[in-house]
């Protein structure tokens, strides 16, 4: 139904519509309807964590799968080629969350605060065939959220300081239960 739907988001070609919601085996799963609708939606992955939002690779083989498990955040990584199996991909005790592919696919950028005693997540970058994850910069305030542009040369956020009071109220409210 529709009140479940918790993320929503378009394939990098426009030609289809990517979201997440109740799975058919009491988890949340990634489901995909093509963007002209009239087909019933494909799920794509299910998991038993928490799956808060997903994201697809700009060529269409691979989804980024952001799931909580207890105090666990997890960045899952998963094959549209393959039997559709959710490999970790970044795991922390603190939150890695809003995964997002960049626009070449070789780059995954996420929101983090995992060096921040403060709890303010920062943009975070991790090369996808390996390596260590950095960090774009350290700011005053929390990063809300952020895109990258089209070429994949900049990236472009929101900080949680510049966003309304009633804004930054829905999502400590909406937040408050994880951290």
């Amino acid at each position: 139904t529709v009140e479940t739907v918790s993320s929503v988001e378009w394939s990098a070609d426009g030609s289809r519509v990517l979201f997440v919601a109740e799975g058919e085996n009491g988890g949340n799963a990634v489901w995909s309807q093509p963007a002209s609708g009239g087909t019933q939606a494909e799920k794509l992955f299910e998991h038993t964590a928490t799956t808060t939002m997903a994201t697809m690779s700009p060529d269409g083989k691979s989804l980024l799968v952001n799931a909580l498990g207890g105090d666990s955040w997890a960045i899952l990584r998963v094959s549209l080629d393959s039997a559709r199996v959710g490999r970790t991909y970044l795991a922390s005790k603190g939150n890695v969350h809003a995964p997002q592919f960049s626009p070449g696919g070789d780059t995954l950028a996420f929101l983090s605060a995992r060096d921040s005693e403060e709890g303010k997540p920062a943009i975070w970058f991790l090369p996808l065939n390996g390596g260590e994850p950095w960090k774009l910069a350290t700011f005053a305030e929390s990063v809300g959220e952020f895109r990258w542009s089209p070429d994949g040369r900049s990236i472009a956020f929101t900080m949680l300081d510049s966003l309304g009071k009633q804004l930054k109220d829905w999502r400590k409210k909406k937040w408050d239960h994880v951290v």
